[in-house]
């Protein structure tokens, strides 16, 4: 949620259809390069790369996840995967 000076809004109501299935490959991306162990440089190589290899791609045209990006939307992966681990710890067998 995105809080304005008054009301909450949802950050998909920022974002068309088009711009939300490039958050969603920016963020397939960034996973992948996470689960792959892969160096986050790989996304710069990787960005140019799909762009020449699907020309004809809206996705692939707009897309734009450089080392700074990934690296920033691993951060946000690995937050949100600290915050699910610290419930399951919470409330995990052996927790009193």
């Amino acid at each position: 949620m995105v809080k304005s000076r008054g009301e909450a809004k949802l950050i998909t109501s920022f974002y068309g259809n088009d711009d939300l299935q490039v958050i969603r490959a920016e963020m397939l991306l960034a996973s992948a390069v996470l689960e792959h162990n892969s160096p986050v440089a790989f996304a710069d190589h990787f960005e140019s790369l799909l762009k020449c290899m699907c020309p004809d791609l809206k996705i692939a045209e707009k897309l734009s996840c450089v080392c700074t990006k990934t690296t920033s939307l691993i951060n946000f992966l690995a937050g949100d995967s600290a915050n699910v681990l610290s419930e399951v710890m919470k409330t995990g067998p052996g927790m009193v």
